[in-house]
């Protein structure tokens, strides 16, 4: 059992944005925000842990909880570490509205996101606040990730665009960013980013939203994550839609790169055709790896109790006090 459990979190079920007076005086370098809905408890924790235990101690982890879960009783009951905060909703909120509900809770200068399904290699924050330290202009960067499936076996490494230019041709066709990966300055934007529940594909509209108003974002080539993704998975006709809205809603985007007018009409037709045939074309097979750019895993790929950055090393200790 991991040493953070065995006591009581600090639980929230104020209204969004409230932060209990004993903590005001405590206010974390960064927040860490986590949605979930009735996970694998063991599974949740995991990554819970794997934040907890960063190289880089100054932050929150802040869990939303939707209404109905047991989970967060279970959470809330046996974690001792007074930087987990338990967030739960009145209502059902949705993938956006549970986001927005983390952030509004978040006090952190930082906002770093991650997944109730993944696990973060000890050195990723550290990391990251060490890039944006150094590269003043960047607001947001993510990340490259290991992929594995549901009982951690490898099963891919995922690379992103790193630099601005790359990331604008990429977006073009396909997320630019992996969102588990990404963390952002909330100094560095015109005004509080928030997550538009209109649309189902949040994060890629609001990476669109960034890119639109002219900001600096990065990738880092380090792999920082285990990123949960089965090898017989496949997005549904519902999830091709979904992106054509946001990239309907982002079309001025196409005045600088037109092709992204192409991409709207491919996505639109991908999603009119039964799923059998959009599992067939858009699941895991050489074609679509090479179009998400995913590599075989790598022969010197250690497991997620070692988690070694792939790319790198050095002292990962910063931003710790």
């Amino acid at each position: 059992m991991p040493a953070a459990m065995d006591g009581a979190a600090n639980r929230q079920n104020s209204r969004p944005g409230t932060i209990p007076a004993s903590d005001r005086h405590e206010v974390p370098l960064v927040s860490v925000v986590m949605t979930t809905y009735k996970d694998d408890v063991e599974v949740l924790w995991r990554a819970i842990d794997s934040i907890l235990t960063q190289t880089m101690r100054d932050l929150e982890c802040i869990v939303v909880f939707e209404p109905g879960d047991p989970n967060s009783e279970f959470i809330s009951g046996r974690c001792f570490d007074p930087r987990l905060r338990v967030v739960c909703s009145a209502t059902r909120l949705g993938m956006a509205g549970s986001f927005n509900l983390g952030l509004e809770n978040a006090r952190g200068r930082y906002i770093a996101r991650m997944d109730s399904d993944d696990i973060a290699y000890p050195f990723r924050l550290a990391r990251q606040l060490r890039f944006l330290d150094d590269h003043p202009d960047i607001v947001l960067v993510g990340s490259s990730a290991r992929l594995i499936d549901c009982d951690g076996n490898v099963v891919g490494i995922r690379r992103f665009p790193i630099a601005l230019k790359q990331i604008m041709q990429t977006a073009v066709f396909t997320n630019p960013f992996l969102h588990p990966t990404v963390v952002w300055d909330r100094t560095r934007v015109r005004e509080e980013l928030r997550y538009d529940p209109r649309y189902t594909a949040e994060d890629l509209e609001l990476f669109l939203r960034l890119l639109r108003g002219g900001y600096h974002v990065a990738n880092m080539p380090d792999v920082l994550i285990d990123y949960t993704q089965p090898l017989g998975y496949a997005r549904s006709a519902a999830h091709w839609r979904g992106l054509v809205r946001v990239r309907a809603a982002h079309w001025r985007l196409g005045l600088k790169q037109p092709l992204a007018f192409a991409t709207i009409v491919a996505y639109g037709c991908l999603s009119l055709l039964p799923q059998r045939f959009i599992s067939a074309i858009t699941g895991r097979n050489r074609l679509s790896d090479r179009f998400r750019s995913i590599q075989p895993p790598r022969l010197d790929s250690v497991g997620p109790d070692g988690r070694r950055d792939l790319e790198s090393g050095g002292d990962d200790r910063s931003h710790n006090g």
